[in-house]
C-alpha cells in the first residue's frame, strides 16, 4: 500500500467520522427543539451536546433558541430519586427548601444551589407544601399524610404537629407576615394562632373547589386563595364566609407567590404560564414569565423580590434576563 493510498484511506475515514458527528449533532438538535416547551432543561442539554459533537447550523440554532426561550433561567435543581412537589425560599435568601414526593425535605444553598442538608424523615407520605416563617426560624411542612409539622430550621427538630388524618391531605400552608398566624388549607382554610391570639378556627369554606395555594396580604387582613375554579380573596376580620372572586385567573390557578413588598403577585395558571400582577393597580405585567408543559405547582419569590422559584425542576428564575449564552459554547 502506497503512502498516497494510506493518506486517502485516512482522509476518507476522517470524512466519514465528520459526517456521522454532523448527523448525530443535527439529530440531537432536532430532538432538543421538540423538547423546548415540554422539558426546557432537557432541550438545553440536548442542544449543548449537539453543538459539542459538531458546531452545525442546526446545533447553533437549537442552542440559541433554547437559551432565548429560557433567558431568565439561572439554574435547575433536581433530585434523581424523587419528584419535587413543593419549594420555599428562606427569608434571608440563604436557603431554598424543596419537598419531595417520597416525604423528604432537602435544603439547598440559595446562591450556589448545592444541597446543604435535609430534615429528618417524619412524614409518612409525600410533601405537598412548604413555608418558612418570616424570621426564618421555622419551616412548616404539609404532607399528603394529612399532617403539618412545624420545624426549627437551625436545629432541624420538629416542634409541633397539626392534624395527621389521612382522610384529607394538606393542600397549602402559609405564615402571616408577622409570623403570628399559620394558615392550613385542607378542604377549607383554617388559621392557627402561634402567638397566643384568639384565632384558631376554620375561616373559609370554598364550596368544594380544591384549594391549591394561599398567601396573606401584607396587612394580614386578608388571604389570597388559589383554587381550581378561581382566585379568591377573603377577609380575616369578618366572621362570615365572605369570598371575593378576583379577575386575575378566570379559569382557576395552581399556585401563588407575593413579592416581599406586596406589590407583585405571581399566579401559576392552568395553561402552564406564570402571570405577574401588580396588586396596587390590579393590572397584569407579564403574560409569559415562565412556561413549562408541566405547569407551575408551587411558586416562591426570593427575599429581594428579583427571583422566584417554581416546582417542576426546580427552576430558579430571574425577573431580569440573564445572557447565559456567554457561558455556553457558541460560535465565534
Amino acid at each position: 500500500m502506497t503512502a498516497d493510498h494510506e493518506r486517502f484511506l485516512a482522509a476518507s475515514a476522517e470524512h466519514e467520522r465528520d459526517l456521522r458527528l454532523r448527523a448525530n449533532s443535527q439529530r440531537l438538535a432536532s430532538l432538543g427543539l421538540h423538547q423546548i416547551e415540554r422539558a426546557p432543561d432537557l432541550a438545553l442539554l440536548l442542544a449543548a451536546e449537539a453543538y459539542d459533537l459538531a458546531p452545525t447550523d442546526e446545533a447553533r440554532n437549537a442552542l440559541l433558541s433554547t437559551l432565548d426561550h429560557q433567558s431568565r433561567l439561572l439554574t435547575w435543581i433536581k433530585d434523581p430519586g424523587s419528584d419535587i412537589r413543593a419549594v420555599a425560599y428562606h427569608p434571608a435568601g440563604t436557603l431554598l427548601a424543596t419537598g419531595l414526593s417520597d416525604g423528604r425535605v432537602l435544603f439547598w444553598d440559595g446562591v450556589s444551589h448545592q444541597q446543604v442538608g435535609a430534615l429528618p424523615d417524619k412524614h409518612t407520605d409525600g410533601i405537598s407544601c412548604l413555608a418558612f416563617s418570616p424570621d426564618g426560624h421555622q419551616l412548616a411542612t404539609g404532607s399528603y399524610d394529612g399532617s403539618v409539622i412545624l420545624w426549627d430550621v437551625n436545629s432541624r427538630r420538629d416542634q409541633r404537629t397539626f392534624g395527621g388524618s389521612r382522610r384529607i391531605w394538606i393542600e397549602s400552608v402559609a405564615f402571616s407576615r408577622s409570623g403570628g398566624m399559620l394558615t392550613i388549607a385542607a378542604g377549607g382554610v383554617t388559621v392557627k394562632a402561634l402567638d397566643g391570639r384568639a384565632v384558631d378556627r376554620p375561616i373559609f369554606h370554598t364550596s368544594g373547589a380544591s384549594v391549591m395555594d394561599l398567601v396573606f396580604t401584607p396587612d394580614e387582613e386578608s388571604l389570597l386563595i388559589a383554587s381550581v375554579a378561581s382566585l379568591m380573596r377573603g377577609s380575616l376580620a369578618s366572621t362570615a364566609d365572605e369570598i371575593e372572586i378576583l379577575p386575575f385567573a378566570p379559569d382557576g390557578c395552581e399556585s401563588l407567590a407575593l413579592s416581599p413588598d406586596g406589590v407583585l403577585l405571581a399566579v401559576g395558571l392552568p395553561d402552564a404560564m406564570v402571570a405577574l400582577w401588580d396588586m396596587t393597580t390590579e393590572t397584569r405585567r407579564e403574560a409569559d414569565l415562565y412556561a413549562d408543559g408541566g405547569g407551575a405547582l408551587c411558586l416562591a419569590f426570593s427575599p429581594d423580590g428579583q427571583r422566584h422559584a417554581e416546582e417542576h425542576g426546580v427552576a430558579v428564575e430571574s425577573r431580569h434576563p440573564r445572557a447565559r449564552a456567554r457561558n455556553l459554547p457558541c460560535p465565534g
